[in-house]
C-alpha cells in the first residue's frame, strides 16, 4: 500500500537529497530550540556504503549550520 497510498514506493537517496530535506532541517531546528538533547538516529538501508556516508555528511553539516553541537560518545 505504501506506494499506492502515499506516492512513495521506496527511496534510495541519502538523507538531505530527497524532497523532505527542508522538513528534516526544520524538525532539527524545532527540537533544538525546544531543548531536546537526546539521540538522533538515521534510518538507512544496508550495512554501509555511499548512501549512509552521504546521509551522515549531510546530517553533520546541517547540525553545524544550525549551531547544534554534535556530541560524540
Amino acid at each position: 500500500m505504501r506506494g499506492k497510498d502515499t506516492g512513495i514506493g521506496i527511496s534510495h537517496s541519502a538523507i538531505g537529497e530527497g524532497v523532505n530535506a527542508d522538513n528534516i532541517k526544520e524538525i532539527l531546528r524545532i527540537l533544538y530550540k525546544n531543548g531536546y538533547d537526546g539521540v538522533i538516529s538515521m534510518e538507512c538501508e544496508g550495512q554501509g556504503g555511499p548512501l549512509i556516508e552521504k546521509s551522515l555528511e549531510w546530517l553533520r553539516s546541517t547540525l553545524s549550520e544550525l549551531g547544534i553541537p554534535e556530541e560524540k560518545h
